[in-house]
């Protein structure tokens, strides 16, 4: 059929029209939850973040996991995005050192870095053939804030040890000489002819360019073909179930109850890796409302300190694996911790630094 250009599409005609999607294999039909069931862990979601957290549960722990999907695994936001693969939080890592505090933002900062290397290593172990690119970004600026936060977040970077973003400014940026004496370790002045070459503009509008690692997956074949690995790698204590919505999530003092269409799942940590849906409830037994506290994931991203994680009032956009000891009531946290993979880099990535992390991102 023949559609008026001057039309905008309805939502319909263009719900499956993702280039990831296209490049999967045809659907092995639903795989629903049949049964009562328990789990030590039940991750909520399986996209790219509900799959490698439940990679690197399984592979650092020996608990048993459940992966419920409402739909089939990839098709949310892991099979609509642009499949880029970074490593900054949505907010300026200086921002973040205000509010946490130095330690704990940098911290997170060099988890964030580390992602690089978990992807190899869930790749590399899954034995996952989908293509993965990596190159290096390049980030144009043109004002002197602009230029300054990331300055900043630069010297952040030197002095907590964590390797800084190469950058380098226009010998003819108007606002050269009131860049602050601190910074100046952290960039390097080229020619105007040199910004534009490396942004491949015409213009001369750009007057600074950063410069990081980045990549590219198709983050919806990645997400299936791990879940097969983990369906045959650990057939006696990972489970996958689809077209099993959840609608609702009891938690209790030692453990939590997910209630899914006619049947429920008991399990000790439950992990919504849910991308900011919200179309199940989560209540506490004990009848208080789950404590929250603000984690440094970016705009609108909070962990719970509880049985899950939450983004805003009940979801939670990432799945983190963290050693924790309790929430402030004493009881059992979202997450198990995993053992840390080892510490050697993937062959054919020099770029990769710094050592394991214990996260799923």
């Amino acid at each position: 059929s023949t559609m008026n250009p001057s039309t905008p599409p309805h939502p319909s005609d263009t719900a499956s029209c993702s280039p990831w999607i296209q490049q999967l294999p045809p659907d092995r039909g639903p795989q629903r939850l049949e049964a009562d069931t328990a789990a030590d862990v039940a991750v909520v979601g399986a996209g790219i973040a509900g799959v490698a957290t439940s990679f690197f549960t399984l592979r650092g722990t020996s608990k048993t996991v459940l992966l419920l999907e409402r739909n089939q695994a990839g098709h949310g936001a892991s099979g609509h995005n642009a499949g880029q693969l970074a490593t900054y939080f949505e907010r300026p890592l200086c921002e973040l050192v205000e509010e946490y505090g130095f330690a704990e933002a940098l911290a997170a900062q060099k988890a964030f870095d580390d992602s690089h290397y978990l992807l190899d290593l869930m790749v590399a172990e899954s034995g996952a053939d989908v293509r993965v690119d990596r190159f290096q970004g390049k980030m144009g600026m043109f004002t002197l804030n602009h230029l300054e936060v990331h300055l900043r977040n630069n010297l952040l970077r030197l002095q907590g040890g964590l390797q800084f973003e190469a950058c380098v400014v226009s010998e003819e940026a108007e606002f050269l000489a009131q860049i602050p004496a601190e910074f100046t370790p952290l960039y390097t002045v080229v020619s105007q002819s040199q910004i534009c070459a490396l942004l491949d503009s015409p213009t001369d509008r750009y007057r600074a360019v950063l410069f990081s690692w980045k990549g590219c997956a198709n983050s919806a074949l990645l997400t299936q073909q791990v879940l097969a690995y983990l369906q045959r790698h650990y057939p006696e204590r990972f489970r996958y179930v689809d077209r099993t919505p959840v609608d609702r999530i009891v938690l209790h003092a030692e453990n939590a109850t997910l209630e899914a269409g006619a049947h429920r799942v008991t399990e000790g940590r439950v992990v919504l890796c849910t991308n900011g849906f919200t179309d199940h409830v989560v209540v506490d037994s004990q009848g208080g409302a789950p404590w929250f506290r603000r984690h440094p994931l970016g705009e609108g991203q909070h962990r719970l300190h509880g049985r899950f994680c939450g983004n805003g009032a009940t979801q939670a956009r990432r799945a983190e694996l963290h050693p924790q000891q309790g929430d402030r009531r004493g009881r059992p946290l979202c997450l198990c911790d995993p053992a840390p993979p080892p510490t050697r880099r993937p062959a054919g990535h020099p770029h990769l630094h710094g050592g394991a992390g214990t996260a799923a991102r």
